[in-house]
């Protein structure tokens, strides 16, 4: 399998795909990553800022030759102006399979006539159920099993918390990560437990507690208990090394979490996806820097033989 990534055109139109592709291809040690595109949409609610279908079907055929597949222009909100979105994109014909986007707060009979049609949907809007993770997983067990129903595959838009792990999503996609820098925490994955684990790593019990799990994830007990680890300000070791060390042990931990998931579940690919018996659940890095890009395939190459190869 692959390094997987999801690439945004709000934060990400500035990249030109080939340099895009070729960059995280020579950080995942040769083996062309899965890219798959998103508009941007929840970026661009948070910024104020409007994309456009025209300018959307465009950067969408620039990335033709290396994208498995892209979400829709949806309207968070709005799931009329999301189907005339879809509707519009379709018929510009990207050369892009395009994936529809049912929110969580859209009546019911949206998802229906969605699967009725589709058999790849993704699930967005949980951002809003994100603390409360019964909710999350109660929400998507519902309505994964109505898109089942169809033979619908489902992608989850922003979660990879353990509501998901009893769930059988085709694919979901998360940036938690980088969360975990900006607030002191790590991002691993617990075999054992079956779960992501976010301890803080300047706390020397929550440190001892996932002891076991750090060589796996690539991070050494010494580093954390290093009173200058992730000091900005510190002299006496690189910040920016410690930040990717912890980014990459996240990148680890889901790679990881995406073995799991796909031994657990084994969802078939979608019809007309052009991935033969590839099975699912796929965990794709949600990132708006192709530096952090760069970090999470070297993540993924760590734990892989070192072979040349493309997508499955």
């Amino acid at each position: 399998m692959p390094s997987r990534h999801l690439f945004s055109f709000e934060r990400g139109r500035r990249y030109d795909p080939a340099e895009v592709v070729e960059r995280i291809t020579a950080a995942a040690g040769g083996v062309r990553p899965d890219m798959i595109l998103d508009s941007g949409a929840f970026s661009a609610m948070t910024i104020g800022a409007r994309s456009d279908v025209d300018e959307y079907a465009a950067w969408l055929r620039s990335w033709q030759p290396w994208a498995t597949a892209a979400f829709t222009l949806d309207s968070i909100g709005d799931p009329k102006a999301s189907a005339a979105n879809h509707a519009r994109l379709l018929a510009k014909d990207t050369g892009v399979p395009l994936i529809p986007v049912f929110h969580a707060n859209s009546p019911l009979e949206y998802l229906h006539r969605m699967c009725e049609r589709e058999r790849y949907v993704a699930f967005g809007g949980l951002v809003s159920l994100k603390h409360r993770r019964h909710e999350i997983g109660t929400w998507l067990s519902f309505h994964t099993q109505i898109a089942g129903r169809y033979g619908t595959r489902v992608h989850a838009l922003g979660v990879t918390s353990g509501a998901t792990a009893a769930v059988p999503l085709y694919s979901c996609d998360s940036s938690a990560v980088t969360a975990c820098v900006r607030y002191g925490r790590l991002w691993l994955w617990d075999s054992h437990r079956a779960q992501i684990v976010q301890p803080k790593y300047r706390s020397a019990a929550e440190r001892q507690q996932v002891a076991r799990l750090l060589p796996r994830h690539g991070v050494s007990m010494a580093d954390l208990a290093d009173p200058h680890f992730m000091d900005p300000m510190s002299t006496e070791r690189s910040w920016i090394e410690d930040r990717n060390r912890v980014m990459e042990a996240g990148g680890r931990a889901r790679a990881l979490l995406e073995d799991y998931l796909i031994r657990r579940h084994r969802v078939s690919a979608p019809p007309g996806l052009a991935r033969g018996r590839d099975t699912g659940t796929k965990v794709y890095a949600a990132f708006t820097d192709i530096d952090q890009h760069e970090t999470a395939a070297r993540a993924w190459a760590a734990l892989q033989p070192r072979k040349e190869g493309t997508p499955t």
